[in-house]
């Protein structure tokens, strides 16, 4: 998403559309860049085993993520 405004719109479209499924919204304000590896990401974003999440974020969060040393992309 290009901007925090646009992202949170669509979080609650899917919120709002799909069956009850975990969905979170990231934007730099979550200080993302902070999120140094995959225990932190899997605790906050609720992740256990084999659940499924739906990550809508703007696209700078993409940006940080994908730029962190030792990255799991």
């Amino acid at each position: 998403m290009p901007n925090v405004s646009l992202g949170n719109q669509q979080f609650e479209v899917l919120k709002a559309s799909l069956p009850p499924v975990n969905i979170q919204f990231l934007s730099g304000g979550d200080k993302v860049d902070k999120w140094s590896d995959q225990e932190i990401w899997d605790e906050i974003l609720g992740i256990k085993d084999n659940d499924h999440a739906v990550v809508v974020s703007t696209h700078q969060v993409g940006y940080r993520t994908d730029k962190l040393e030792g990255s799991w992309n």
